[in-house]
C-alpha cells in the first residue's frame, strides 16, 4: 500500500520494550506525500496514516502480516503537524484466535502531550 512507504520514511525509531510493548517514535517532513490534501495551508496527520503505522509496525516488529478487524475505540487528542515528532507505544496480546488485541498510546511535542488512543483487534493473516 502506498502509506506504507511513506510511513517506513517517517520511523524514526522502533524497539520494543521490557514489557513486550512496540515503541516507534516518527517525524514526517513537512512536504511530505503523507499530508497531500490534508490539509492544504495548514497540514497535520490524517487519523488513517496513524492507524495504518499502528499495523505497519506489529508487521514490521512480529513478522507477521495483519488487518484491522474491530476498532472499539479511537480517539485523536492533538493534531500531528509536519516536523512535530511523535510516539506510539502499542501493546498487543494475541487472544489465541490468531488475533491480537490491541492498544495504543500515542504523545506528541515537548511535553509529551497525548495525541491518540486506539483499542482495536487485527486479525494475523495465515497465508504469511
Amino acid at each position: 500500500m502506498f502509506y506504507s512507504t511513506l510511513i517506513n520514511e517517517g520511523v524514526k525509531s522502533c524497539l520494543q520494550n521490557e514489557q513486550g510493548d512496540i515503541v516507534a517514535t516518527f517525524n514526517f517532513p513537512h512536504g511530505s506525500g503523507i499530508f497531500e490534501g490534508h490539509f492544504p495551508g495548514n497540514p497535520i496527520l490524517p487519523g488513517i496514516c496513524q492507524l495504518e503505522a499502528v499495523k505497519y509496525m506489529i508487521e514490521r516488529t512480529l513478522g507477521c502480516k495483519c488487518r484491522l478487524r474491530q476498532a472499539s475505540s479511537i480517539k485523536f487528542f492533538q493534531p500531528i503537524r509536519p516536523d512535530q515528532e511523535f510516539t506510539l507505544v502499542i501493546s498487543c496480546a494475541n487472544n489465541g484466535d490468531n488475533q491480537l488485541d490491541v492498544r495504543c498510546k500515542g504523545t506528541t511535542g515537548e511535553n509529551n502531550a497525548r495525541s491518540t488512543d486506539i483499542k482495536a483487534r487485527y486479525e494475523i493473516d495465515d497465508a504469511t
